[in-house]
């Protein structure tokens, strides 16, 4: 995917230099840009003393915090809990919480299931969304073998083969709405880090085209990049 950078004066309104780094961000051409714009100018509003607690992941909240400005207030957007029993190498099903959402991802007029599932990769831990079209019962009577659910569509967060090209290997997702369109923010848990340098946080529109790795059932979406903001030297 081709991306642009801002040049001569435009440029200069994306780049913030503190602490001998500098930010750029780049926009992927035909994408929205204007919600770009506006993640950026609440990112650099943040107080520094807002998020000065989280160490080295002050940069992942001062993200998030830009997000939760320009989001719209939407109760769809408010994690509920729900329980599936699911099935691995052993012969017993056992309930498990999945957290969910029902909202448009995919922007089709319709709205999804989302479930978040909890992973766990180079002992790092991570979610992953699954996207169902239709509803399923998640009173904990609907019963699911793990290989089955990790070939369902929906965005895998914890492998580095789908989204390094953008800087994401360990990421978060965030879903947001702006101006009645649902976005995702990816960001990897390493940005802002000074030693990863390469990690990234993007603002992305879920796709309903999925590509694998290696693995039939590892699947996970043909995001749509919108922007990708990175530090660089």
């Amino acid at each position: 995917m081709n991306c642009t950078k801002y040049s001569s004066f435009l440029s200069v309104l994306f780049v913030l230099t503190f602490n001998a780094k500098a930010t750029h961000l780049e926009i992927t051409e035909g994408s929205d840009r204007d919600i770009c714009k506006q993640i950026y100018s609440k990112r650099i509003s943040i107080d520094v003393n807002d998020t000065k607690n989280y160490g080295r992941r002050a940069d992942v909240m001062k993200f998030k915090k830009s997000l939760d400005l320009i989001s719209e207030t939407d109760d769809k957007l408010k994690w509920k809990e729900g329980f599936i029993q699911i099935k691995g190498t052993s012969k017993n099903y056992k309930k498990e919480r999945v957290p969910y959402l029902e909202f448009d991802i995919d922007n089709d007029g319709n709205d999804e299931s989302v479930l978040s599932f909890f992973s766990w990769s180079s002992q790092i831990p991570g979610e992953y969304y699954r996207v169902l079209d239709e509803k399923i019962a998640l009173d904990g009577t609907q019963k699911f073998i793990w290989k089955d659910i990790d070939s369902w569509p929906g965005l895998y967060s914890t492998g580095n083969w789908a989204y390094k090209n953008h800087g994401l290997y360990q990421l978060e997702i965030y879903p947001i709405k702006v101006s009645g369109t649902y976005y995702l923010g990816l960001i990897d848990i390493y940005f802002g880090s000074s030693d990863l340098m390469d990690r990234s946080a993007v603002i992305a529109k879920y796709s309903n085209e999925m590509i694998s790795s290696d693995s039939e059932w590892d699947v996970t979406s043909n995001i749509e990049i919108v922007c990708q903001f990175m530090y660089v030297k």
